[in-house]
């Protein structure tokens, strides 16, 4: 499927999440920010996304295994440069939502924040 076919398919509020995050990066990370919710917000699978190795392996990196603890997860994202810059831009869009954002989450997203810069 194309990026676009994909992104069609996330929620609305998350497409429009997933449309801030991308919307200050360019290039692959700019593609990766696009697809960085729809492995575990949609049916879709990485064996679906049609993108070069290397923006895979960011998306993969960057796509959270209900397995893994949170924070195993953002050490693992910490490891892949690509992953790391879109996650950072992703906590980013997250805090900057403060209708929404519980304080629960407030403080595990500060926290990741800290870890990954």
């Amino acid at each position: 499927m194309t990026t676009t076919e994909l992104i069609r398919l996330l929620p609305e509020d998350v497409r429009q999440h997933t449309l801030r995050v991308a919307d200050g990066l360019h290039g692959d990370a700019h593609l990766v920010a696009l697809l960085h919710d729809v492995v575990e917000d949609t049916e879709a699978t990485l064996a679906d996304l049609e993108v070069e190795p290397h923006v895979l392996a960011a998306v993969a990196a960057i796509t959270r295994d209900p397995a893994e603890t949170y924070f195993a997860y953002i050490e693992r994202v910490r490891l892949v440069p690509l992953a790391r810059l879109v996650k950072l831009a992703d906590l980013e869009d997250h805090l900057g939502q403060v209708a929404t954002l519980r304080p629960s989450l407030k403080k595990r997203y500060l926290k990741a924040l800290e870890l990954l810069k």
